[in-house]
């Protein structure tokens, strides 16, 4: 039956009398009549909507295959997340569970507190720059165990003795001295008392070594070879002089290029003249240790592969009026003169302020231009690593 509107009843037809006051102000009585409503169209909302959403009073949302398009800030307690997340912590707590892959770019400087164990691996030699020196000023760099410097002293110790010492990785010193007893123009200054032979060592050659006396200290003697291989490497080898006659040539079993020193090995020092030669044991000499000396230097010396040699200091000394030449050639060139020493009975001594480069493979040697008389020379090369 359609609804029949009452007009003699007041509360009916009259607008005032069908609300109610809600906090105070009037309001119309509404009744939806049913738990669903159904809206068929748009809806225009003119002011926010609060909904109210807690754990004991939650809100269902069932979703369609219509999108449903939420715009604003929506905080769900939980909410599953899949692919890339990015989280920026605002200086709060973030608690996640489960596993996180992230990729984390440091910055620059970190700071990081406890305690921290590395394993650092410093080269031999290890530059420091002024304007690391001056980081490390105001950032102290803490070294445990040992350490050596270079140009300076470290525990009471000058950096000459350290080098001695073997203090610093990739430097040391080699003395070379020479003497010649009868010295002439085209000498050089070394115990064969002849011009050098370089001609008999353009390559690594077998060497024969013998006294020239046949003598029970020298027989059966130990000898040391020192000196460069085939490759301008450094070599050494140790040699025993003949146990029936000392005067009967043994060969060595390493070629050597070139002969730095050759001396006694043992506690005897030698009574014979102990002769090196080349080819055969009647060959060219290419080293003589006099008797009694127990060493035979020649006043020469080649830088060996891999090293840079500085000449710090050379002296000569005759005692005559006597012009000494240091000679010198770089790998592939001729010989010069480097240095001359002019001494008249007399000894000359030159400090190089500047020491004097000398690249790997140079030999040096010392050459009598005039003069004659006893004649020495000595001079000092720090090799350095290259």
């Amino acid at each position: 039956m359609p609804y029949q509107h009452n007009n003699r009843d007041p509360n009916l037809n009259n607008l005032h009398h069908a609300m109610e006051l809600v906090d105070e102000l009037p309001h119309v009585r509404v009744t939806l009549g049913a738990d669903n409503i159904t809206v068929t169209g748009s809806v225009n909302i003119a002011s926010d909507i609060r909904v109210n959403n807690t754990e004991e009073q939650s809100i269902p949302v069932h979703l369609t295959d219509d999108p449903i398009a939420v715009t604003g800030t929506f905080w769900p307690e939980t909410q599953p997340v899949s692919g890339t997340v990015t989280i920026q912590d605002g200086g709060n707590t973030i608690t996640v569970d489960g596993t996180v892959t992230a990729n984390v770019t440091f910055p620059t400087t970190q700071q990081v507190s406890g305690t921290v164990t590395a394993n650092v691996t410093f080269p031999d030699i290890q530059k420091i720059s002024a304007t690391a020196a001056a980081n490390t000023a105001l950032n102290p760099l803490y070294i445990a165990g040992s350490v050596s410097t270079i140009g300076g002293s470290a525990q009471g110790k000058l950096w000459t003795m350290q080098i001695s010492q073997g203090l610093i990785a990739g430097h040391t010193v080699e003395q070379v001295t020479g003497y010649n007893p009868t010295t002439s123009a085209g000498d050089a200054v070394w115990s064969g008392g002849t011009a050098y032979p370089w001609s008999s060592l353009v390559t690594a050659q077998t060497l024969y070594l013998k006294s020239s006396t046949n003598n029970a200290t020298d027989r059966g003697m130990s000898i040391f070879i020192d000196g460069l291989d085939a490759n301008y490497a450094n070599q050494t080898e140790v040699i025993t002089l003949n146990a029936s006659d000392s005067r009967t040539a043994v060969a060595t079993t390493k070629q050597f290029l070139r002969i730095h020193e050759v001396r006694c090995n043992g506690a005897d020092t030698n009574v014979g003249d102990i002769i090196t030669t080349v080819t055969s044991g009647s060959g060219t000499v290419v080293s003589k240790m006099s008797s009694g000396r127990g060493s035979a230097k020649a006043g020469v010396y080649t830088i060996p592969a891999g090293y840079t040699g500085y000449l710090f200091k050379g002296d000569a000394s005759s005692t005559a009026a006597t012009v000494v030449n240091f000679m010198g050639r770089y790998f592939g060139k001729a010989f010069m003169v480097l240095h001359v020493a002019i001494v008249d009975n007399s000894t000359y001594i030159y400090d190089f302020p500047f020491p004097m480069v000398l690249p790997e493979k140079t030999d040096m040697y010392t050459v009598i231009e005039a003069g004659s008389g006893k004649t020495a020379v000595n001079y000092e090369i720090l090799l350095v690593a290259n």
